[in-house]
Parts: structure tokens; sequence; C-alpha cells
């Protein structure tokens, strides 16, 4: 590959499905195993990760470092950066990732010249998420139908990082069947928030910051329960209630909401409840935070419990 730079921006899930089609490109032209690195700038200057960058691993064929912490590059470090993407290391990928950056900023800027930038968007999520759902459920031994995958799209909505987790309990709750179906995928979101969850989110609503936590710790002592799928639940209901929030804002009628958001009878009153609770700010806050807290575990920059009831307690104030 000509290109030894590229800047990643976007969701985690999405830079993580384009550095991996990247590396299978840079793989095919090489000869040698592709040695991988991960950097967090803020544990060391740029000058120091560009030097090392000269230099390849023993029986390496090429490498590829990850660049993470990007709001820690200096000003200082950018002629640093602009001198070796001037004249870069034959055998060194650079992939700079970070959630967010302006396009204007003097980084994207400086990489553009000689490098790639890619700001991963709606476009780039809906190919990889359809992509990663096929050969997900492929993998599975079975099948999905067009509506669906549209059900699981929506669902997923600007934070796909959380589609492994959900697809790994969809195919458990397929069990023995050999396709999955609008039906399956209906019965299964009214299930995918168990009962602790719609409990946590009443919590968060009634500003009990002590409760929230206590259903934390419960849900966790739960058998098989990871920190993700934990973030997956309640990314699926707390942003049906932004919907919701959104469409009643424009005068959408109750049971065109409740049809959007996919509410069943039973769940109506506690949904309608819970939403009463938030106003729509609070919600794309809360959303927000998901998101910061999601690239942050997916990076390794936080322990995920702290991190989790860090989180309730900003969600909560």
């Amino acid at each position: 590959m000509k290109t030894h730079a590229f800047l990643l921006v976007g969701d985690a899930f999405l830079i993580e499905e384009k550095a991996l089609s990247l590396t299978q490109l840079i793989q095919a032209q090489i000869q040698g195993d592709l040695h991988h690195q991960i950097f967090y700038l803020s544990d060391g200057t740029l000058e120091n990760v560009l030097v090392e960058a000269r230099t390849l691993p023993f029986l390496a064929g090429a490498q590829v470092f990850h660049l993470r912490d990007l709001e820690k590059i200096k000003k200082d470090d950018h002629p640093s950066l602009e001198n070796y993407l001037a004249r870069p290391f034959e055998k060194t990928f650079l992939f700079f990732e970070t959630a967010d950056i302006a396009k204007n900023d003097t980084l994207v800027k400086l990489i553009a010249r000689s490098g790639e930038v890619c700001f991963l968007g709606k476009k780039e999520q809906k190919s990889s998420v359809s992509i990663f759902i096929r050969n997900k459920v492929k993998s599975a031994g079975k099948t999905i139908t067009p509506r669906a995958m549209t059900l699981l799209e929506d669902a997923i909505g600007e934070m796909p990082s959380f589609l492994d987790s959900m697809l790994e309990r969809l195919i458990t709750f397929a069990g023995e069947s050999a396709q999955i179906d609008e039906r399956m995928v209906a019965v299964f979101e009214e299930n995918w928030a168990e009962a602790d969850i719609f409990q946590m989110i009443n919590s968060l609503a009634e500003r009990k910051t002590g409760r929230a936590l206590s259903v934390l710790k419960e849900v966790l002592n739960q058998d098989e329960v990871d920190l993700v799928g934990i973030l997956g639940a309640l990314h699926w209901q707390i942003r049906r209630l932004w919907v919701a929030s959104v469409l009643e804002a424009e005068g959408v009628p109750t049971g065109t909401i409740l049809e959007k958001c996919r509410i069943s009878e039973r769940q109506v009153p506690f949904f309608n409840r819970q939403l009463r609770n938030f106003s729509q700010g609070q919600l794309e806050r809360i959303l927000e935070g998901l998101f910061q807290l999601d690239w942050q575990l997916k990076t390794g920059k936080v322990d995920g419990l702290i991190a989790l009831e860090s989180w309730i307690l900003q969600a909560c104030a």
C-alpha cells in the first residue's frame, strides 16, 4: 500500500471494522506476520512513537501502530509528525483512531496531505453493520430475513458497538431455528432488556442513584452477564425513549410512537412513566455518555465497572 497513515474517526465498532479491512489489504501485500501495537499518546510523546515506527520487530513483515488519545498531541509535535509522514518507514502503517475530531482540525489537514482521512458515518455504518450481521449469523449456521435485518439496524441507531453482544444473545435466543425473522427479533427485543435493566432505567428516571447502583451490582452477580451486554441493553431502551421524545415533540400521535418504538401493550404504562421523567436533552446527554463510555471501554482507557458507576452518577445528576 502506498498510504502509510490513516485517520479513522467514528464509533469504535466502525473503526475496528475499517482497521480490519485495511490490515487485510496490508497483509495480502507483505511476507511474514503483521505486528500490531497500541499506543496511548497520553502515556508518552508522539516523537518517541515515531522513532519506534522506524524499526521493525524481529520476524515481522510489517507493523501497524494504533494511535489513540489524539487530543493529547501537542502542536509542538506537529513538525515531527509532518517530517515523518513526508518519508514514512515503508513497513510501518499508522492508524490514528478517535471518536471525534473537527474536520478543520490542524491534525486532520496534516494527515490528509500524505495519508488518508476516514470520517466513518452513516454510509459506512450501514455497510459495515449489514456485513457484520450476515457474517455473524452465517457463522452460527443461520440465515436472517431482510426485514429482521432492518429491525436490527434501526435498533442499533448511531451506536453499532453493541452489535456483537446483541447478536450473540439473539442467536442464542433463536435456539434450533435455522432462520431469524421479524417476529423473532420483535420478541427478542421485548426481552432484551430484562427486568433488572428496566429497574435501573426507572432508578435513573427517578434520580435514585443508590438504587441504580444496587441494581447494577445485582445484574453483574448474574451468570454470563458482561459490561458490554449491560451497555447494549441500556442503550437499546434509552434510545427508544429518545426516539419517542423526538416524535412526541413533533406532534406524532401516541399510537404511532408506540408502534414506531415497538412497545408492546404490556410495556406501555412502564414506558410512558419513564418517558415523562426524562427531557429530550437529558436523554441525549445520557446516550452521549454511553457512547463515550463504550469508546473508553473498547480502547482500554478505563476500568469498566468504575466507569459504568460514574456514568450512573452522572445520569442521575
